[in-house]
């Protein structure tokens, strides 16, 4: 029997993440129209929920609307990264969920951080890590880093679960569903 390969699929591999973690990899992009990206208030209120809310210049409520970001977009690149959770090690199943999703979203950014230099606005997954660690609990007044921050998309409202399965017919793994995931994805979008 053999194993389609999906037409979305543009690289795949071993990778070293997080100060040399070895991992499997997968990286989908496909460019679609920008009418298939769906937000919605809920998504943003499920921001107010987050322990981090108000802790990063790339989350609400420092981060702009998709509209209001966006522009006149008519299309978008959407990229995601696909990391197999096996390798990653963490106290809890949560720990290395997060773990790995750090992973995924490090090679994620690799990827985005190259579309900005062409001058493309783009959009990750979670809270930013363009620095590490966010100096707006420090009391910093703005971003120290512009160059470096990526907005979330969910902070924008996008449904990345959504984003996920009409981009690559995939399913979103949660940490927390019971029982335990094989593989972890960050999504992120290029706004051209």
């Amino acid at each position: 029997m053999t194993v389609k390969t999906p037409p979305w699929l543009v690289s795949a591999g071993k990778a070293a993440v997080l100060d040399g973690v070895a991992c499997d990899f997968q990286r989908f992009e496909r460019q679609m129209p920008y009418g298939v990206i769906k937000t919605s208030p809920e998504v943003l209120a499920s921001c107010e929920d987050c322990n981090g809310y108000d802790k990063n210049y790339a989350c609400p409520p420092h981060s702009p609307r998709l509209e209001e970001y966006v522009g006149n977009c008519t299309e978008v690149l959407v990229i995601s990264v696909k990391l197999l959770l096996a390798p990653f090690s963490g106290d809890t199943p949560q720990a290395r969920y997060h773990n790995c999703f750090d992973g995924a979203r490090e090679l994620l950014l690799k990827e985005l951080y190259k579309w900005r230099e062409k001058g493309k606005l783009v959009g990750g997954s979670g809270p930013c890590i363009g620095c590490g660690n966010c100096t707006l609990p420090d009391g910093e007044k703005e971003c120290c880093t512009p160059k470096k921050r990526v907005f979330s998309l969910e902070a924008m409202g996008v449904n990345v679960i959504d984003l996920l399965q009409d981009a690559f017919e995939q399913e979103l793994e949660w940490a927390g569903e019971g029982g335990e995931q094989v593989s972890i994805s960050a999504i992120g979008a290029v706004f051209l």
